[in-house]
């Protein structure tokens, strides 16, 4: 009998434990709500500068890591394509001082000769501050400085381009037949 109300004690405890943690994460606003200010925060260029983002027109920041299959793919999708995001500039950011080392890093030519697109460091500390927890790969588009959306996980281009609201054809760009987006065949 001491048994069973000694389980009955401990299992009421962990449903309430589990129901305040919950309820804690439901009440708790997220870091950076759709339509909040964009964040300023510090990040290093690809020669060491100390750089703060500032956002302007169109802007899209992923968050990314190399060990991350999803976020490579993210990556070589966005090289084979980076005229269809245009005027957005893409900044590219992750915690790895070392991402340069990647072996596909040279091979995103698109991406490293862009003018569009900066690539940085920046401390995870920093992103949890400012964007919340962070997943990889993860988007966050803003418009006229302001938080238009945010994607986690892997994001069709044609999404990104549908959120930039960029009123453009997309049937020839750089001389190629464009009538989809180009996949990683």
């Amino acid at each position: 009998m001491r048994i069973k109300r000694m389980v009955s004690i401990i299992f009421a405890f962990i449903i309430a434990f589990t129901m305040g943690k919950l309820l804690v994460s439901v009440l708790t606003p997220p870091v950076l709500p759709v339509g909040a200010k964009a964040p300023q925060f510090e990040y290093k260029n690809t020669h060491g500068e100390k750089v703060i983002f500032q956002s302007h027109d169109f802007d899209i920041v992923m968050f990314f890591n190399t060990a991350c299959e999803h976020c490579v793919y993210q990556l070589e999708l966005l090289n084979a394509n980076i005229e269809t995001i245009a005027p957005a500039k893409l900044y590219l950011m992750t915690p790895e001082e070392n991402y340069q080392q990647h072996e596909k890093f040279t091979k995103w030519k698109h991406l490293n000769t862009s003018g569009r697109v900066i690539w940085g460091t920046t401390r995870l500390k920093t992103i949890k501050q400012h964007f919340g927890n962070p997943a990889t790969p993860s988007f966050y588009i803003f418009q006229d400085g302001r938080l238009k959306t945010k994607f986690y996980g892997e994001v069709k281009l044609e999404r990104l381009v549908e959120m930039l609201k960029i009123k453009k054809q997309i049937d020839r760009v750089d001389g190629h037949n464009m009538s989809s987006l180009k996949g990683l065949d």
